[in-house]
């Protein structure tokens, strides 16, 4: 297990929200993909481990409504 931070950024890239969990190594981008879809100002998810940037996913990256994942 590894303990996530995301840092949901909203159009000026302030930190709107930050949520932290813990997860199956790697395990991050389901996670992030339901923040994007709770947070509807947010434009792109920061995904820190400890003190190291692991991704950015950005709004743009996710696929359409009704489109098969």
């Amino acid at each position: 297990m590894q303990t996530y931070t995301f840092m949901c950024l909203n159009k000026d890239g302030v930190a709107a929200a930050i949520d932290i969990v813990e997860l199956k190594d790697g395990d991050y981008l389901g996670h992030a993909n339901t923040l994007l879809g709770w947070h509807g100002s947010a434009r792109a998810i920061e995904v820190w481990s400890e003190t190291d940037l692991v991704n950015v996913v950005e709004r743009s990256r996710l696929p359409p409504e009704g489109c098969a994942h």
